[in-house]
């Protein structure tokens, strides 16, 4: 597998955002980086980091924490099985 130089800052501003975890940041992260609950998993979330197209952060809720899942491509982490 290829690796591939990931800018940081809009991934800490994801991170930020879901370490936040308040109304407005909820919807920052939905109207900013298509924020969406993966379905067919409770508390999973996946969005865009920093409006790419192609990196995606995925990460479960419970509670007050939140437990980042997974982060890279689209074919990284969906891949082929559809899976996190």
């Amino acid at each position: 597998m290829a690796r591939r130089h990931v800018p940081l800052e809009p991934v800490e501003e994801v991170l930020d955002l879901i370490a936040e975890n308040s109304e407005a940041s909820l919807r920052t992260l939905k109207a900013h980086h298509r924020m969406h609950m993966l379905q067919g998993y409770a508390a999973v979330y996946e969005c865009h980091a920093g409006n790419a197209a192609d990196l995606l952060m995925v990460w479960h809720s419970e509670g007050d924490a939140a437990y980042i899942l997974r982060l890279g491509s689209h074919d990284q982490v969906l891949g082929r099985r559809g899976r996190y």
